[in-house]
């Protein structure tokens, strides 16, 4: 009788890695960074055939995390609970923006699993997890399918050598 063999995901199937306050959260094999978008500010005068357009407010659209797999310890609670600080579904409270607002660090791995390029994302919480539908088939049971994050700002960051 054949016996079916499988083995998990490797950890050079992880090509992203978020670390948070420092700290290392997850390994990600997909991640949407979001748009950036500059809203249009027109003005015009008398006598002016078209508006003079300039650069107006800066957005960004959300972040989204996918095929996460937490690091460590009681890291399948991190995300539920980080949500917990800004709106608590127990108690309908919900907390302050300096509790739940949180800086992270997006780092993409090279071939060795090292970190090549890294982007830092400002006053970010998680507004959406998705834990995908679970199958007792599933190969993947310690992965969360989906983590979408709100943040305000972000910017590129060099990294060093021997990072």
């Amino acid at each position: 009788m054949p016996i079916e063999v499988y083995t998990g995901p490797t950890y050079k199937e992880y090509k992203f890695m978020v670390e948070i306050n420092g700290y290392k959260a997850a390994l990600v094999q997909s991640f949407d960074p979001g748009s950036r978008h500059h809203a249009v500010a027109e003005r015009g005068g008398a006598g002016m055939n078209h508006p003079f357009k300039e650069a107006g407010m800066i957005t960004f659209d959300n972040c989204i995390l996918r095929s996460v797999c937490p690091i460590g310890g009681d890291a399948q609670l991190f995300w539920d609970a980080w949500m917990d600080q800004a709106q608590n579904p127990r108690t309908g409270n919900g907390g302050s923006t300096n509790v739940y607002m949180k800086n992270f660090t997006l780092y993409e791995l090279d071939n060795n699993g090292d970190p090549g390029k890294a982007t830092e994302y400002y006053q970010a919480f998680p507004i959406e997890h998705k834990p995908g539908n679970r199958d007792s088939l599933s190969k993947d049971k310690n992965v969360i399918d989906e983590i979408h994050i709100a943040y305000v700002w972000k910017e590129p960051r060099s990294i060093g050598v021997g990072v």
